[in-house]
């Protein structure tokens, strides 16, 4: 299962919607009209949304989130059961992400990645965030 922001950086200006493409495999094609559950919630929050919808031609589909006018991120998680083998994928959306107080500190930063080294604070974030 994969599943990804329709933009490379996953970035979002505020009130613009974000979209999700989820794509059920099975030794790398599409399984057809496979049933995907999905949630979308606000990073660290109970989930705002929760439905099961079924795969397109191909195996994919596109789930549309809300466009937010608050900053932080958005993660949508998705499930498919496939021949009785569960399957789990997930993906985030930063909306004016280096605006957001989840984003770590400076100081937070140097604890979490250690003195010297270099790194973004999306790469902090994705070490330090709860899944």
């Amino acid at each position: 299962m994969q599943v990804s922001s329709h933009r490379a950086d996953w970035t979002y200006a505020l009130g613009q919607p974000a979209s999700f493409r989820v794509t059920v495999t099975r030794d790398g094609y599409g399984v057809p009209g496979a049933p995907v559950a999905y949630t979308l919630r606000p990073e660290r929050m109970k989930p705002t949304e929760a439905k099961t919808v079924a795969g397109a031609r191909g195996g994919a589909c596109v789930v549309k989130a809300k466009a937010s006018t608050q900053p932080g991120f958005l993660r949508l998680v998705a499930t498919a059961k496939v021949d009785g083998q569960d399957y789990r994928g997930l993906a985030t959306a930063g909306y004016a992400p280096t605006r957001s107080a989840t984003v770590p500190r400076a100081g937070r930063l140097r604890r979490v990645l250690g003195p010297g080294q270099e790194a973004s604070w999306a790469e902090a974030g994705r070490r330090e965030a709860p899944n």
